[in-house]
């Protein structure tokens, strides 16, 4: 599996100060523990809400050091933003599959960070 988080990238964000970065890092894993569960409810609500969701997290991705997530994210959003529900569908699993693993390495950075 390629890694989805490279931590000098987000330490570069960051002027290269590692306790700035465990923060922010803590700070994402807690308030994106339910992200995938309110994403799939917003799909089946609200295209407006599933957006917001995954444009937040595209914000965010770079400075987590997560290339591949920000890639993935800026595709999703697109594809909401068009409301074609089949590719939206399709593209679901995807996302979830990125977002959990790059969530995955943050919480085992931590750990080793601890």
């Amino acid at each position: 599996m390629e890694k989805m988080v490279d931590v000098q990238l987000a330490l570069s964000t960051m002027n290269n100060l590692e306790f700035i970065l465990k923060k922010v890092y803590e700070e994402f894993l807690l308030n994106n523990k339910n992200l995938l569960l309110d994403l799939e409810s917003a799909i089946s609500d609200d295209n407006k809400e599933a957006r917001r969701l995954v444009h937040s997290i595209k914000g965010i991705s770079i400075n987590l050091g997560s290339k591949k997530m920000y890639q993935t994210s800026k595709d999703f959003e697109e594809i909401l933003l068009a409301e074609k529900e089949e590719e939206i569908k399709n593209m679901f699993p995807i996302f979830r599959e990125c977002f959990q693993n790059m969530y995955q390495e943050i919480d085992g950075y931590l750990k080793e960070m601890n």
